[in-house]
């Protein structure tokens, strides 16, 4: 059966309501051909509700077909209740985990379903059917939180926060340009994700060029305030020779101290190996071999010289 099915008949096409009120005369000594005229039900459906035949659809509820859901109402009700829970505690379920615990809830309460029991899975065709019914849960991409940042963040901690932030602010009674937010983001030179691409059917591995297959990490800090002015971002980089003046700029490069690297230098000269040198004093051993030699053509000695 095609997911998207479209009705090619118009079968059932009266009102659940209708049907009520035809159902409520007959029990009230109205013939059948009367009120199925009356209210523009079919006879047929009106005589078999009337009588109990109807195995699937009881009183005036519409039942098209003989499939029916694997689970009741109430009972996918619950399910979604508990994914709805564990995305909450940051324990997102899967589809895999959704179509086990399926499975599972399927058989531990004995329920008939056409699930594979050699995959001990439900299908995917059920997975699509589930979406559909309950389109208040949709499949995101979480963000990694790690296990400290995830047990600090609770309504305690949250309350203590805004509760000190309250006390603070009136007693100072900051105005609100006063009052500013920072964050930091991670940057990638490499992008960490591919959009998809078009390609011959069958090949195995497709690929895409990149300026590396590692990139460099900046961090950039933005600074905001309550009134929507920003002070310049910082970038925390390697590199920053590319970087506009006009940005607080800080880098991770030589962040050796001009005393370490003195110390290093002269125990090369002393007879020390650049390595063991490298090690003892906490300088990069590249660095310390450039100097030595006299090849780094800006700085001389232990001089730092960034950009």
């Amino acid at each position: 059966m095609p997911r998207n099915y479209i009705r090619k008949t118009t079968r059932q096409n009266w009102s659940e309501t209708s049907m009520q009120s035809a159902l409520d005369a007959v029990k009230d000594g109205m013939a059948f051909k009367t009120a199925s005229r009356q209210f523009s039900v079919p006879l047929m459906a009106l005589k078999r509700r009337t009588k109990g035949k109807n195995k699937l659809a009881m009183g005036a509820v519409k039942v098209l077909g003989s499939k029916q859901t694997v689970f009741t109402t109430e009972q996918e009700a619950e399910l979604v209740k508990h994914i709805k829970d564990m995305e909450i505690r940051m324990y997102g379920l899967t589809k895999t985990e959704i179509l086990s615990l399926a499975y599972t809830l399927a058989e531990k309460n004995k329920i008939k379903h056409p699930f594979s029991s050699k995959r001990e899975k439900a299908g995917i065709e059920w997975l699509k059917g589930f979406r559909k019914r309950h389109p208040d849960i949709t499949l995101r991409a979480p963000e990694s939180t790690s296990a400290a940042r995830a047990r600090a963040f609770n309504k305690p901690v949250v309350d203590k926060f805004f509760s000190i932030l309250k006390d603070t602010q009136a007693k100072h009674s900051f105005p609100p340009y006063r009052i500013f937010n920072v964050d930091e983001t991670s940057l990638c030179t490499v992008p960490t994700k591919n959009t998809k691409v078009f390609a011959q059917t069958g090949r195995k591995q497709v690929a895409r060029v990149t300026s590396a297959e590692r990139g460099d990490t900046t961090t950039a800090v933005v600074c905001g305030s309550a009134t929507g002015n920003f002070i310049p971002p910082m970038f925390i980089a390697y590199f920053l020779q590319a970087m506009p003046r006009n940005y607080i700029r800080k880098t991770t490069r030589q962040n050796w101290s001009e005393t370490s690297m003195q110390s290093a230098l002269d125990a090369v000269k002393d007879g020390m190996a650049f390595k063991t040198a490298s090690r003892q004093f906490s300088v990069p051993l590249m660095a310390l071999k450039r100097r030595t030699k006299g090849k780094n053509k800006l700085a001389m000695g232990a001089v730092k010289l960034i950009n």
